[in-house]
């Protein structure tokens, strides 16, 4: 059962339009202090929630590997209801190639055709950047580009 709170999305009558005004849409972090977490093989984890003022959640992630400075994570996710989500944008490391881009920073965008059809991640489409190099850098982007108000989400 989702949350009294939740406002509810159908992700299948979404447009790109609207998976880029999601995307860019004011938000504010309801829980800036939480601390990283421990996860299984070296890795730590930060998830934070976020609303935008017209009642909608999200939460930021960020992750990375504490044996590899390029295997880091940061992305934004639309909490649609009934357990779905859409992670409308995340920026990846370099430690790994994706489709033509070799072992550089990229980031993944949500596609209306990717979220329709399920068959691949809702954010499959990467395009290649210089603006960030570690976990810190993709984060202050993320926040930049996604409209995130906050005082300081590092810790």
């Amino acid at each position: 059962m989702p949350s009294p709170e939740l406002i509810m999305i159908d992700p299948t009558k979404l447009s790109n339009e609207q998976l880029l005004t999601y995307r860019t849409v004011p938000k504010q972090v309801i829980n800036p202090r939480e601390p990283w977490k421990d996860k299984p093989a070296r890795q730590r984890q930060r998830i934070l929630r976020a609303k935008s003022f017209d009642g909608v959640s999200f939460l930021i992630y960020c992750r990375k590997n504490l044996d590899d400075t390029a295997d880091f994570s940061c992305g934004l996710k639309l909490l649609c209801g009934m357990d779905r989500t859409i992670i409308l944008v995340r920026y990846n490391g370099y430690n790994h190639r994706h489709g033509s881009i070799d072992f550089k920073c990229h980031i993944h965008y949500a596609t209306v055709e990717n979220v329709r059809s399920r068959k691949y991640k809702d954010e499959r489409y990467a395009e290649e950047t210089t603006r960030y190099k570690n976990v810190d850098q993709a984060l202050d982007c993320l926040i930049k580009d996604c409209g995130i108000r906050t005082a300081s989400l590092k810790s």
